[in-house]
């Protein structure tokens, strides 16, 4: 079973709670991931709070949205953002808030370890 963190107990006391989604998708990887995963729910990277990252020392990360949106409310604009149909109001897709997340990790987080992004995979500087 998968590390979750913070534990359940702590997530379930949040003052804004996980949505549904959010529940279902963390019960599901910490029962069917092996205990080589660390799961993190809403962590603070530096302003950044995606929604789920999972770790594997060795492999990578994985950095999730959860969207418990209902795509019949919303549409694609030509620049890619999602307009949600009621008024109008444009947003970042889910997409582009985990490549927003995934730079700023590249960017910001890695090169303070001494990391870079380059075209290969991440590259020592």
């Amino acid at each position: 079973m998968a590390k979750l963190y913070p534990p359940q107990s702590d997530i379930d006391l949040l003052r804004v709670p996980p949505t549904e989604g959010e529940r279902l998708l963390l019960d599901l990887l910490k029962e069917s991931l092996s205990d080589n995963y660390e799961i993190y729910f809403q962590p603070f990277l530096n302003g950044d709070h995606p929604d789920v990252i999972i770790l594997k020392e060795h492999s990578g990360a994985f950095i999730i949205e959860v969207k418990d949106w209902n795509p019949v409310h919303y549409s694609i604009n030509d620049q890619g953002e999602w307009v949600l149909r009621k008024n109008g109001k444009s947003m970042a897709s889910p997409c582009g808030q985990v490549r927003k997340y995934k730079n700023n990790f590249f960017d910001l987080h890695l090169a303070y370890r001494g990391y870079k992004s380059s075209a290969s995979p991440i590259a020592e500087k």
